[in-house]
């Protein structure tokens, strides 16, 4: 069910996952550093990629996020909350 544009979220990114990292909006995983093979490819190809994020395992498949340039993951529906509650 993967679609272009789609952020990945893993435990780790393996290089076999290329393909997909390259039709990605971004990728979030828990394992790995701006070191890893993946972040160096996905930083060549200007792709965002937050290595070191806990607690992907609570995420439900569907769930929109937002890639922070500080490395800050936000969940789109938290920034909708917030607006509404603002209104």
């Amino acid at each position: 069910a993967f679609r272009d544009g789609d952020i990945i979220v893993a435990p780790m990114l393996h290089p076999a996952w290329l393909p997909e990292l390259v039709r990605s909006g971004g990728a979030v995983c828990e394992v790995g550093g701006w070191l890893s093979h993946m972040a160096i490819v996905a930083r060549e190809r200007g792709i965002a990629l937050i290595t070191g994020v806990s607690g992907l395992a609570t995420l439900a498949d569907g769930t929109e996020l937002i890639l922070e340039m500080d490395g800050r993951v936000t969940l789109a529906a938290t920034i909708r909350e917030t607006a509404l509650a603002a209104e």
